[in-house]
């Protein structure tokens, strides 16, 4: 924020009281980041603050050590930008230059904190974000100070970041039971861990096109909402969400039987709610890659492209997603060319796409109704229909790849 005059003079009043130097400030002011100083100091380890040069030369590591872990957090060059570090990230840092390299291997603990950067710059952002929304904005409205708000602002920080900073710390220590307690195998050539995996994509139809049509409250809104369901279902299906990407998601279930019943509960929540847009989603199962957070692969890739062959409304899987599933049943969609996978003969003799491991065809999935023969049933599932089959029946639908 752009200050002048008084306010300006306040804050610098304020920051003064807190303990800055003058060094800091004028370091701030040239980058307008004055309030950033602030919050900065309130967050700051007891002990003085040392220049990142001389941080990293207490903590025994050299120059280009600290930097490379540094950048690699997700912050700018910290010397250029006179970078002063707290006890507390001084030995942070060292862990990961020194411990965390010995455990790991130099490129495992760069990449370990180029994770770390990026797990936590996303919760930062929704802090500040929501504060300065909820708080900031209301407060200056209402004719307050801007040296007031800063004030409220670090006492408010001061009493709850470390609370936050424990339950982020909470749910890591939970994630490493869950996530270590999958199957894996080691890949010696690549030198990295594969798991067995349903990979699922889920895409909001048509969100480009409101977001040129809409005001940017009714998009942010929408993003919002999908967030929000799909993390709703992923929790209760015994899912995870391993990114979002802006009007998508991906995500991995354990077995195909939890990722078909996931996707068929996102189709019908997202079609119960009037305020979203309907989704599409699709599934491939099989070995993926695992590093750093995040999964790689032709497994990954096929259902990534799939996504795009699902109608509106719909889940699509693959074979391999499906097959042996309780109440699901295939119905082969029409052979379709898929980016960067070549064509192989279905069953039929029709060209179709081929899954990485060299699968059959692709087919539409839908889950059968119970006491339904065989699970027969239409040949196309029209979304309405399938609801109102699961209200009188209890069955489920979705379509397979």
């Amino acid at each position: 924020m752009e200050l002048a005059g008084e306010e300006l003079h306040h804050l610098i009043g304020l920051l003064v009281e807190y303990g800055v130097t003058r060094e800091e400030i004028l370091t701030a002011a040239g980058t307008g980041s004055l309030d950033g100083l602030a919050l900065g100091l309130a967050l700051r380890s007891g002990g003085g603050a040392l220049e990142f040069p001389e941080a990293m030369a207490a903590a025994g590591l050299t120059l280009a050590d600290g930097e490379r872990i540094w950048t690699a957090l997700g912050f700018p060059e910290p010397v250029r930008g006179g970078r002063r570090l707290d006890p507390e990230s001084v030995e942070a840092l060292k862990f990961m230059a020194t411990v965390g390299s010995d455990l790991l291997g130099p490129e495992h603990s760069v990449a370990l904190a180029r994770a770390i950067g990026s797990g936590s710059a996303r919760p930062a952002e929704a802090v500040v974000d929501a504060f300065r929304v909820r708080f900031e904005v209301p407060q200056l409205t209402a004719g307050a100070g801007y040296s007031d708000v800063v004030a409220q602002y670090v006492a408010i920080a001061r009493e709850h970041v470390p609370r936050l900073v424990e339950a982020m710390s909470m749910a890591l220590r939970h994630h490493l039971v869950e996530v270590s307690s999958g199957a894996w195998t080691f890949d010696r050539e690549a030198g990295a861990a594969r798991r067995q995996l349903c990979v699922g994509f889920v895409d909001l139809v048509g969100y480009t096109a409101l977001a040129h049509t809409s005001s940017t409250r009714t998009m942010l809104d929408v993003i919002t909402r999908f967030e929000d369901l799909v993390g709703a279902v992923l929790g209760g299906g015994g899912g995870r969400l391993v990114k979002l990407i802006g009007d998508a998601a991906m995500f991995v279930a354990d077995e195909p039987e939890r990722a078909c019943r996931i996707a068929l509960d996102m189709v019908d929540k997202f079609e119960a709610d009037p305020s979203v847009p309907p989704i599409r989603v699709a599934l491939a199962y099989g070995t993926v890659v695992a590093s750093n957070g995040d999964y790689y692969g032709d497994v990954v890739n096929l259902a990534a492209r799939l996504v795009a062959a699902a109608e509106p409304g719909t889940a699509v899987a693959t074979t391999e997603a499906v097959e042996g599933v309780p109440d699901v049943v295939a119905e082969r969609l029409p052979a379709r060319a898929l980016k960067g996978f070549p064509p192989q003969l279905s069953p039929s003799g029709s060209p179709a796409a081929s899954a990485p491991s060299g699968a059959g065809a692709v087919e539409r999935v839908r889950q059968a109704v119970p006491g339904a023969a065989g699970g027969d049933g239409p040949s196309r599932v029209v979304l309405h229909e399938r609801v109102e089959a699961r209200r009188q029946l209890g069955g489920l639908g979705l379509r397979q790849l």
